[in-house]
């Protein structure tokens, strides 16, 4: 091969290259929170926290960031693992994912009669 026939070569594979790294960017840490409404009735919030930089820690610590300092109860969770691979003339290119979610409830600022479990007025 010639110089000049491994140069578009190099090219497509430096556009590759750059491609997957930007998609890997992009999926490592995603975070996001909307309020939601639970099976009783009363509010929640549905926290989903995926990429592979992310861990279940992030999941608390959003959770975390959203009720404050009266605390949350997990009312639901899960999390699943994905793998995407794709190719092209240059070769192939893999990774995969983790996508985690829960469902939490916010800890209300009403005292609570223990002996009773009813709320104080």
């Amino acid at each position: 091969m010639t110089p000049r026939e491994v140069a578009p070569n190099l090219a497509g594979m430096k556009i590759a290259l750059v491609c997957a790294v930007v998609a890997f960017a992009l999926s490592a840490c995603v975070v996001m929170d909307h309020e939601t409404y639970l099976p009783d009735g009363s509010r929640g919030h549905s926290i989903t926290c995926s990429g592979t930089g992310t861990s279940w820690g992030t999941c608390y610590e959003k959770a975390g960031e959203v009720c404050g300092a009266n605390g949350y109860d997990v009312i639901a969770g899960g999390s699943d693992q994905t793998t995407v691979v794709a190719g092209n003339q240059y070769g192939l290119y893999g990774g995969s994912s983790a996508n985690r979610s829960m469902l939490v409830k916010c800890k209300s600022t009403q005292a609570v009669d223990w002996r009773k479990g009813v709320a104080v007025q």
